[in-house]
């Protein structure tokens, strides 16, 4: 079977950003960003967060709810 999968992060004003997307962030003048990646196997999806400044685990306590849109093309 052939086909594509497109996966979207949805940012709080609603648009759909495509996925691989980066958000740039500074803190205290410390310019880093959060890279939003996704891995896909037969039946699932996993959505994958990457800091910069190697302190996801923080960053996802704090990040709270998060939207995504999954577009799945098959072709028969």
């Amino acid at each position: 079977m052939n086909g594509v999968v497109i996966a979207y992060y949805i940012d709080g004003n609603g648009r759909d950003n495509i996925l691989p997307y980066t958000l740039y962030f500074s803190d205290n003048d410390v310019p880093y960003q959060e890279r939003i990646e996704y891995d896909i196997e037969p039946g699932r999806i996993t959505f994958k967060i990457k800091d910069t400044d190697f302190n996801t685990a923080e960053s996802m306590a704090n990040i709270g709810t998060m939207k995504f849109k999954v577009s799945v093309i098959r072709n028969f």
